[in-house]
C-alpha cells in the first residue's frame, strides 16, 4: 500500500492545526529503527491519529480507521492518501488484512487503535477483536503507546487553543510468531494484553477495565 502525492501535506497541515499544541514524547528509544512494526494506543480523540502519527519515529505512517469514515468519497480518497485502511471495528475483512499485510510486508509502521472506538472520558475500555485479530496475526514487534490530553481538543476554536499532550511509547513485544493461526478463542486475551501494555503507560485515572496492572 502506497500514500498519494499528498501526504507530506497532509502531515503539513496536521502540524499547522496543532501548532499551538506542546507534545511531550517519552520512550522513543523503544521503537524499532527498522522492521514492521504494529503501533497500539489508546483512543481518546480524533486528534489521537494525526498527533500520535506525528511522533511515530518512521515515515510514512499508516492506520487504521473505522470504515464509516470512508462513506464520503472525497474524504474516504483523502484518508486513503494519508495512510488510513478502513477497518471493521466488530471483526476483520479481507480487503482490511491484505491492505495491512502489504504496508508490514515493506516494513512498515501500522497504528491501531484497540478500543475500536474514542472514550471521551480517557478510561480505557476493553478491546475489540477485530485489531487484536490483526496484531495477532502478524507476528510482528508491537509497541504500545499511551496518550493522554487529546480530551481538550473540543470547540469550534479548538486549533487556537494552547495545550500539552502527553505521547508515551512502551517497550515493543510480541504477541505470536509470524504466520501462526489465531483462534477465536484466544481474541480476547491477546486484546486484553496489548491494553494492559498501554495501561501500564497510563496514569491509573486513565485506565478503566485494566486498573489493576502494575505501575
Amino acid at each position: 500500500m502506497k500514500t498519494a502525492w499528498f501526504y507530506p501535506l497532509v502531515r503539513l497541515t496536521a502540524r499547522t492545526a496543532f501548532l499551538l499544541t506542546r507534545v511531550k514524547v517519552t520512550g522513543r528509544e523503544y521503537f524499532p529503527k527498522t522492521g514492521p512494526v504494529i503501533v497500539c494506543a489508546n483512543h481518546i480523540n480524533s486528534a489521537d491519529p494525526p498527533l500520535l502519527g506525528l511522533q511515530v519515529p518512521r515515515n510514512p505512517v499508516f492506520f487504521l480507521a473505522k470504515k464509516e469514515l470512508f462513506h464520503n468519497k472525497f474524504f474516504g480518497r483523502v484518508l486513503r492518501g494519508s495512510g488510513a485502511i478502513p477497518l471493521n471495528r466488530a471483526g476483520v475483512s479481507g480487503g482490511s488484512i491484505k491492505l495491512a499485510r502489504q504496508v508490514l510486508d515493506h516494513g512498515g509502521a501500522l497504528i491501531i487503535f484497540p478500543e475500536g472506538k474514542r472514550n471521551p472520558d480517557g478510561r480505557l475500555s476493553s478491546a475489540q477483536p477485530g485489531a487484536a485479530y490483526l496484531a495477532a496475526s502478524f507476528g510482528v514487534p508491537i509497541v504500545p503507546a499511551a496518550i493522554t490530553g487529546t480530551e481538550t481538543v473540543s470547540g469550534r476554536w479548538w486549533f487556537l487553543k494552547t495545550r500539552t499532550v502527553t505521547i508515551a511509547f512502551g517497550r515493543s513485544f510480541r504477541l505470536t510468531e509470524a504466520d501462526v493461526q489465531i483462534e477465536k478463542d484466544d481474541l480476547g486475551g491477546h486484546g486484553d494484553r496489548i491494553m494492559e501494555a498501554v495501561a501500564e503507560l497510563l496514569p491509573p485515572s486513565y485506565r478503566g477495565v485494566y486498573g489493576n496492572v502494575r505501575q
